[in-house]
């Protein structure tokens, strides 16, 4: 089996709270590198845009970066 990359993109609104409007905006991006046809790694990195309240704790952009490994069976 060849080695094969595979490339995501996640997006779209994000509900924390239902407090005033609750809902932020997040984008993401992510890889998958198959090593063999049983075993994987992959990568990934989300963005939520504008968490937070202004007035009480502040608001501002959250970043996500994740790594794994995956098994096929």
């Amino acid at each position: 089996m060849e080695s094969t990359i595979t490339v995501t993109g996640p997006g779209g609104p994000v509900t924390f709270d239902n407090d005033d409007d609750g809902t932020s905006f997040a984008v993401g991006l992510g890889a998958e590198f198959n090593i063999t046809e049983r075993f994987g790694l992959r990568a990934e990195w989300e963005r939520a845009f504008d968490v937070g309240e202004k007035d009480t704790v502040g608001e501002t952009d959250i970043d996500l970066f994740t790594v794994g490994a995956a098994v096929f069976f």
